[in-house]
């Protein structure tokens, strides 16, 4: 009976190390990827555009739609390459070129809205087969 308690727990345990962190993803999208994710972070200093993103409820939510659609997307395509065991993730590297991109064009809520539409429609057209 002790045998099967231990193995029970590890299993348990396991499965929540493994789970966890999805979920906590889930909730917010893809972290790192966005201006608005460190709105509410006490004694952080944000940028020209966090500051943006985070006065505007509207570029708030396009940006949660944008995140969640990365870390589906991430959720298909990530892992390990096959040949050099390296990890991959191409939307991350995506991702992170695009934030670069916004934060030497844009300096207003119009631009970074407009900039969040573009780049929801481009993950739908780009990963269409990832999202199905």
């Amino acid at each position: 009976m002790k045998h099967g308690i231990a193995l029970y727990t590890a299993a348990t345990l396991l499965l929540s190390a493994t789970l966890l962190p999805m979920s906590v993803m889930a909730e917010g999208g893809a972290p790192g990827y966005g201006f608005a994710e460190r709105c509410d972070e006490p004694n952080t200093t944000l940028t020209r555009l966090e500051i943006i993103a985070c006065a505007n409820e509207k570029l708030r939510t396009q940006e949660r739609a944008m995140l969640d659609l990365v870390q589906a997307v991430s959720l298909e395509t990530g892992g390990v390459d096959g040949e050099t065991g390296e990890q991959i993730n191409p939307i991350g590297q995506q991702q992170n070129q695009w934030r670069n991109e916004q934060a030497g064009k844009c300096s207003e809520v119009a631009c970074l809205s407009a900039a969040y539409t573009a780049r929801i429609e481009a993950i739908h057209r780009q990963w269409a087969e990832a999202l199905q």
